[in-house]
This record gives structure tokens, sequence and C-alpha cells, in this order.
């Protein structure tokens, strides 16, 4: 368990630098969004092809399924995975070239409540009261984000092109929970790799046919022969540390250690990412209102998932008792 949730908190931290790099390779690279996004996923379902030839267990039928209904329910699944990975990688990946990646961060961590209202509706799982109250003041510190960028008289301002990127990262953050519902609810149809997989092709064919159609093949293509070395090396690691390791790794820690747990650790990926802007993107968090904004959302955040955990903990062992207790008394 131990080493599990030390893999839970590097591997948010690299997704907490997924929207600085994506924003390097935009802005100084001059990538265009969807083109990036298809090499990306390229990229990755190679390494993730690869690493399957050489060790990988294909899921089988389970719950005496019948192969003719185990096949058909696999591929409704692949498809359904597909697509919302396909619209949540797209409006990632757009929401980066449009407002700072610390703002990005900061709608992600919204994200356990929203994984909460998801959890209720899909897996009947109760959701907890205080819940209302976390959400409250952690949109109450965004408005402080916002209102801290909107009084800037600098770069770090709030434009009309934050706001469609704060939207963009809101549908995202929508289909991030399907996704994470997703790896839940199909845990007996797909492996780690296979699930990674059918998201790699949603996404790939997604972003190829907007490059084709939309963008145009020229303006996808031309600005990949001009990249710097230190371009290609953004490149490299957000495609293959984030996409492909990361990626991965995600789906292992969200069956292995529960949803709940894995997100116990979320607010370190807003320390990626405001690390990474300051950094790399030489965009440091400024004015008051701001840095108390991305605080309140960090605290409220890491409060409700751990303040959830124990309650879970607390929960389980009072069944457990009663177990005991139960079984005493059939014995006596």
């Amino acid at each position: 368990m131990g080493l599990a949730i030390a893999l839970a908190v590097g591997n948010h931290f690299l997704w907490g630098l997924q929207p600085v790099l994506t924003r390097w390779l935009q802005h100084w690279g001059k990538i265009e969004t969807m083109s990036l996004v298809f090499m990306c996923l390229v990229l990755s379902f190679f390494l993730n092809v690869s690493t399957s030839m050489l060790k990988a267990k294909d899921s089988k039928p389970s719950n005496g399924s019948t192969e003719e209904k185990w096949a058909t329910k696999h591929t409704q699944q692949t498809v359904f995975v597909a697509i919302v990975y396909a619209l949540r990688s797209s409006t990632n990946f757009m929401s980066a070239s449009l407002t700072h990646a610390y703002t990005i961060s900061m709608i992600q961590m919204l994200g356990v409540f929203v994984m909460a209202g998801g959890s209720w509706l899909v897996l009947h799982e109760k959701v907890p009261w205080y819940m209302w109250i976390a959400l409250t003041i952690s949109v109450f510190g965004s408005g402080l984000v916002i209102a801290g960028q909107s009084s800037r008289q600098d770069s770090s301002k709030l434009t009309h092109k934050d706001v469609v990127g704060i939207c963009l990262q809101t549908f995202s953050l929508f289909f991030s929970t399907c996704s994470r519902l997703q790896m839940r609810t199909t845990e007996k149809l797909f492996t780690s790799n296979q699930f990674m997989r059918a998201q790699y092709v949603g996404g790939g064919i997604f972003s190829l046919l907007w490059c084709v159609f939309v963008t145009g093949i020229e303006e996808s293509y031309l600005p990949w022969t001009k990249l710097k070395w230190t371009d290609w090396t953004a490149f490299f690691f957000l495609a293959i540390g984030i996409h492909f390791i990361a990626g991965t790794a995600q789906v292992y820690l969200n069956r292995e250690l529960g949803v709940a747990t894995y997100a116990t650790v979320q607010p370190v990926r807003l320390i990626g990412s405001v690390t990474g802007s300051f950094l790399v993107l030489h965009e440091p968090v400024t004015g008051i209102l701001t840095w108390a904004g991305l605080i309140v959302v960090g605290i409220t955040v890491t409060f409700y998932v751990v303040y959830s955990k124990s309650k879970m903990e607390d929960k389980k062992n009072e069944d457990k008792n009663d177990n005991q207790q139960q079984l005493l008394e059939s014995v006596a």
C-alpha cells in the first residue's frame, strides 16, 4: 500500500506537468493542438502494443458469460471508452493553449466532487453531506483565482481566451470522470493495457480526422519539421512519460487503491503545474487573490478526500466488527 501511495504521488505530479508541456509545444513549438494529440497517442499506442507483446494477460469471459455475449459487451465498451477519451483528450489539449497551466490544474482539482457525483449515479455509492460544503468552498476558491486574474494588468490578466479554456477544461473534467468510472466498471473486460489501447485508438482516430479535414495536413505537419531539441525533449516527455507511463499507471492505481484513495493525493497535480509554470513556461502565479484561491482549493480538496477516506475506513472497521460479533453469537 505504501509503495502504491508513493507511485500515486509521482503519478499526479506528472499529470500536473501535462498542461505545462502541452502549452510549451503549442506556444513555443507552434504545434497545432490536434496534431499534438495525434502524435502523442500514436507513440503511446505503439509503446502499449510493444509492452503488451512482452507481458500481457488477455481478458476472458467471467461469471459464466458465453463468449458471444462477452465479445458483444467487450466491443460495445471498447467503442464507448474510445469515444469518451477522444472527447476528453481533445478538450484537455485545447484548453492548455488558451489558459494558464495552473488554472487547468485548479479546475481538475474539482474532479473529486464530480467523481463523487458520478459514483452516486453509476455505482450507486452514497454522496457524503460534507461534499457539498467542500464543493462550495472550492468553487469560492476558484472564483478568487478568476477574480485575481481579472484584476491584473499584465500578461496574466484574464481574457476571453482564458474563459474559453476554462470552459473546455470543465467539459474535459466530466469526460475524465466518465473515463475513471469506466476504469472501475470494465475491470473484468479489459486489462490496463487493453483499456489504454482503446483510449489511444479512439483519440488517435478523432485527432487524425480533425487534422485532415479541419486544420489541414500542411498546417498540421510543417511545424514538426522546425522543432528544436528542447521541443522534442518536451514532446517525448509528454508522450512517453505522461501519456504512456503515467496514463497506464493511473489505470492500475485506480484499480489497486480505489478511486477514493487515489484521489487523496490529487492536490499534488496543482503543485506540479505551479512549479512547471514557473520553471518551464516562466508564467508564475501572481497576485494575492490568485494565490489565496489556489491555496483554498488545495486545502479544501485535501481535507475532503482525506476525511472521506477516514470515514470509509471507519465504516469498514464497523462492518468487520459487526460480522465478528454475529459469528461469535452464532457459535455460542
